[in-house]
């Protein structure tokens, strides 16, 4: 049977709605992909805030070493205070010069003339795709500081942009370097992209979770938070601050979710409580939720929320297994920072306090709510709002269909098997996932909590369709490309549609898509769009979303 034909298969299952729930109104948001160089969206004129981390080499080229990774004295906004530096003094390593990537592995970036400014005493050098034959050899190196420089993209490729600092002053050092594409002023050297500001409105919600880096963050402190003049906001562990998280919520008229680090301390919170209340514009609504998945053990915040838990557990006397220490301190830690917003807010502000659990493992949010329950836990009996999971669909598809579901070893798949398996396939695997596997699960979810007088959320959602670890390097290849033309037929926006009419219609409250722009490669497709320059006419994903946020 022809996929699009399955479709007349849809059911509905209605939970009624909570009395919270009624007067709420149903959202449809976005999560936004994490900030880096290699993605396809950049949501910050000036290009250097996408910067990867520096990396040291030998200017001289003797040492052919691409990053020899030693430590640069820098200062407190990351640029390095002198360039060459000599790491190890009459040790074996030469003087170190830093290079950065400021865009790779993205052909669809934008051709034009660019601007560089910078300030400081030394040289800068931009690469790979730019080209300056008004200069000495045609190379982009630029030494004049506080003037503006230009340098041309004819061609972008996939090689994109790099940058190098091959001197610099110590008594006065290269820094606040600003590189605007074309188009861009350097005025507004400080702003979101027009582009990118254009293709989030309407979404009613967007979701920061990546844009915090919270799956990796280790920060404890307020104190060593990124600011906004770092060098980049692309830094492992760092993220974007959250000023410009709120004002990009003020520009685009968005909710703002926000997802505190695991590890923050009190002092942390409450600061972030009061940046908050000063800085979000009155009509827009906070999302507020600590960590992110602190229950999946692919991230390092589960191992921290758990062994705080045994601290916990030991304290008053329990013995309990891990997921249950897991859930008893997210709870208390959760009651924790939610008491300080509303002292930060002292009841002017109306926001969302939210509990998130495992979309097919019901068990988690329950036992985070009974915690979150308990007399020892919360004994002021503060209450949260919303129990939160992810509604995805096709996560196994392509394992499944590729080792008939686990009767063949991956090590024995061949392209072959790939040529086999067509676009329509993983489509009605995907959605056959939907309605026999999320769907009941996503409704055990409605049902808890219904029963709690709470809204259902969903944090992430949309289609998971990507490829296993274990397969030959050839199947992963021609599987991508297969996963990558799944997610840009017309067939998967439809499914699209029937997620969200599967979702609100068995009562499912406001729903935030996972990813926004992301381009695709061999960990999936996950952005409604692809890169930043596409025409969202061309995505029917983003078709989709977008006429329900309409």
């Amino acid at each position: 049977m022809p996929f699009y034909f399955q479709f007349i298969a849809c059911f509905f299952v209605f939970i009624g709605h909570t009395p919270a729930a009624e007067k709420y109104q149903h959202l449809v948001g976005t999560n936004l992909a994490g900030v880096n160089d290699y993605s396809g969206d950049w949501p910050f004129l000036n290009r250097m805030k996408n910067a990867r981390r520096w990396m040291t080499f030998d200017p001289s080229g003797k040492d052919t070493t691409w990053d020899t990774r030693v430590f640069i004295p820098s200062d407190n906004n990351g640029y390095p205070l002198r360039v060459p530096f000599d790491p190890d003094g009459p040790g074996g390593l030469p003087p170190q010069a830093v290079r950065s990537i400021l865009i790779s592995e993205n052909d669809q970036y934008q051709a034009g003339t660019y601007i560089l400014i910078f300030e400081g005493k030394g040289k800068v050098q931009i690469r790979v795709d730019s080209k300056c034959p008004h200069l000495i050899d045609g190379q982009c190196i630029f030494e004049k500081p506080n003037v503006i420089h230009n340098f041309v993209v004819t061609k972008p490729t996939l090689g994109g942009l790099r940058l190098e600092i091959i001197s610099s002053e110590e008594s006065d050092h290269i820094r606040n370097i600003r590189i605007i594409p074309p188009g861009g002023l350097i005025e507004n050297a400080n702003d979101f992209h027009p582009d990118f500001i254009k293709l989030l409105r309407g979404f009613k919600i967007v979701r920061f979770m990546d844009w915090g880096s919270i799956n990796h963050t280790q920060v404890v402190h307020w104190k060593d938070r990124v600011t906004t003049e770092s060098y980049s906001y692309a830094l492992h562990g760092a993220g974007v601050p959250y000023e410009v998280m709120l004002d990009l919520s003020n520009r685009v008229g968005s909710d703002p979710w926000i997802v505190i680090p695991s590890q923050a301390d009190d002092d942390y919170v409450t600061n972030l409580a009061r940046l908050i209340a000063g800085r979000l514009d009155r009509k827009n609504t906070l999302y507020l939720e600590y960590s992110n998945e602190a229950w999946n053990t692919i991230f390092p915040q589960t191992r921290y929320v758990s062994e705080m838990g045994d601290k916990l557990a030991a304290q008053m006397g329990l013995t309990l297994k891990m997921s249950d220490t897991n859930a008893l301190f997210y709870a208390k830690r959760s009651v924790e920072i939610f008491e300080i917003f509303d002292r930060e807010f002292g009841g002017n502000r109306k926001y969302f306090k939210i509990l998130s659990g495992q979309g097919m493992n019901p068990s988690v949010a329950r036992e985070r709510l009974r915690w979150y329950q308990d007399q020892r836990i919360n004994p002021r009996g503060f209450k949260a709002d919303a129990i939160s999971i992810a509604l995805y669909f096709g996560s196994s598809t392509v394992d499944s269909l590729l080792t008939n579901s686990g009767k063949r070893d991956k090590k024995d798949i061949k392209v072959d098997d790939v040529m086999n398996i067509s676009v329509d396939d993983l489509l009605s695997h995907a959605i056959k996932d939907l309605r026999s596997n999320r769907l009941p699960k996503m409704i055990e979810h409605r049902e808890l909590a219904s029963r709690n007088g709470m809204l259902l959320l969903a944090y992430e959602g949309g289609q998971s369709l990507r490829i296993g670890a274990g397969f030959n390097d050839l199947v992963v290849k021609a599987m991508t490309e297969k996963v990558i033309l799944a997610n840009r037929s017309e067939e998967m926006g439809i499914i699209y549609r029937e997620m969200f009419d599967l979702w609100f219609e068995n009562g499912g409250d406001s729903f935030v898509n996972f990813s926004f722009i992301y381009r695709p490669n061999r960990w999936g497709a996950w952005g409604i769009l692809e890169n930043q320059n596409q025409r969202f006419l061309s995505s029917p994903k983003y078709k989709a979303v977008k006429e329900r946020l309409d």
